[in-house]
């Protein structure tokens, strides 16, 4: 893959995922990675906001980040109930 590393199955591709979804969430980071995130409407942070909003302890950022998934897709598909469960017991599990 030209200019990156390709991943070798979904699992690397989700732990990269959640990698990146947490750095978006990270309150503690100057960066404004949420920020372009929300800015930026295409598939890609699309998909990773779903994850960002699935994986902040904060719920006020939860909710931001439902307001513009709602905004672009109309009435997204929230990740809640087991399928939430499960992305949170993979973020756990490659927590140090």
């Amino acid at each position: 893959m030209p200019g990156g590393t390709a991943l070798a199955g979904p699992t690397e591709f989700l732990e990269a995922a959640l990698d990146i979804a947490l750095m978006a969430v990270d309150t503690s980071d100057d960066v404004p990675l949420l920020e372009s995130f929300l800015e930026v409407d295409i598939a890609e942070t699309t998909a990773l906001l779903h994850l960002a909003a699935a994986v902040t302890e904060d719920e006020l950022t939860a909710m931001r980040i439902r307001r513009v998934l709602e905004q672009r897709l109309g009435s997204p598909e929230v990740l809640t109930g087991e399928r939430r469960a499960e992305i949170i017991a993979v973020r756990d599990s490659l927590a140090p």
